[in-house]
């Protein structure tokens, strides 16, 4: 930790390639971000991890191919502190890269967030790249089996997207273990996974706080998209960026982080919190992606 009253210095996320610079003192949760290759922050009690990158997030960890970890819990290198071992979370863990959506009962706003980021990637990368990531949504308090309520629905096919087939689901830790990036409709969501352990701080946001970190980021600093495993590593890439500028870049009111909850309001509110949904997750899927909306996807 730095000395009492020292100075920080803004993180330089957008930094050359090879050359971003760590910050040494990191709150919990918060690393030192970088250009890709350079050295990982130190996470108070959160996993470190260099951006390019070996991810120091378990007992076997996931060596990539940049500079060295960072800390998390005061370990060196990659593969040290607690977490979730050699199949942990990283460019190459089983099953691609996974987004959590995560509101109240799992009717109302995840629903339309979930579908309208698979919508959205699915639109800008083709089917062929948009597997591999896995998008998918729980409650706090889930309507476990319920079907999304009908106006989400509705908004659902307003939007062009794909409502079928949905069934709500109560968050469990394993839901959390496997996300690599969870979003939440407010705070109090962010907070209730991440009270939940599993190493969760780091990757867990709010949408609209996500929405607002990844405008701050340089996409040229982030890998290529153009084939499955480049948006793998991009998605990965793109989360700890934001961790690193988390606290640096602050909501102007704690009310622009909040999506509220529409449930049992007429179709009209429905249909404005799908707008706002759907405007905070453009930039995020742009991110994601490297692909603005109307664009022709990569080949």
């Amino acid at each position: 930790m730095p000395a009492a009253g020292a100075r920080r210095e803004m993180p330089a996320v957008n930094a050359p390639h090879g050359r971003g610079a760590a910050d040494p003192g990191g709150t919990d949760g918060v690393v030192g971000p970088l250009g890709p290759g350079g050295p990982g922050g130190m996470g108070g009690t959160g996993h470190g991890f260099g951006y390019g990158f070996a991810y120091g997030n378990g007992t076997g960890g996931f060596a990539g191919t940049g500079g060295p970890g960072g800390s998390g819990s005061g370990h060196g290198g990659p593969g040290h502190g607690s977490g979730h071992g050699a199949s942990g979370h990283g460019p190459g863990s089983p099953g691609g890269f996974r987004i959590l959506h995560v509101s109240t009962g799992n009717v109302c706003r995840s629903p339309l967030t979930e579908r309208l980021t698979r919508h959205a990637l699915k639109e800008r990368l083709g089917d062929g790249r948009s597997g591999g990531i896995v998008v998918e949504s729980a409650g706090t308090w889930g309507h476990e089996g319920a079907p999304m309520e009908e106006h989400a629905a509705e908004v659902l096919l307003e939007h062009g997207a794909d409502p079928e087939g949905f069934r709500g689901r109560e968050l469990l830790d394993e839901h959390v273990i496997r996300a690599d990036l969870v979003l939440t409709a407010t705070r109090d969501h962010r907070a209730q996974v991440i009270s939940m352990g599993h190493s969760a701080g780091l990757r867990t946001f709010t949408l609209k706080e996500f929405t607002r970190l990844v405008r701050a980021i340089d996409a040229a600093t982030l890998p290529d998209p153009r084939s499955a495993e480049g948006v793998v590593e991009r998605a990965y890439a793109l989360v700890q960026a934001a961790a690193a500028l988390r606290g640096w870049l602050l909501a102007p009111s704690p009310e622009a982080d909040e999506i509220h909850d529409p449930y049992g309001a007429p179709i009209p509110y429905f249909r404005s919190v799908g707008d706002e949904i759907s405007k905070a997750l453009d930039p995020v899927v742009t991110a994601l992606t490297g692909v603005e909306a109307g664009s022709r996807p990569h080949r």
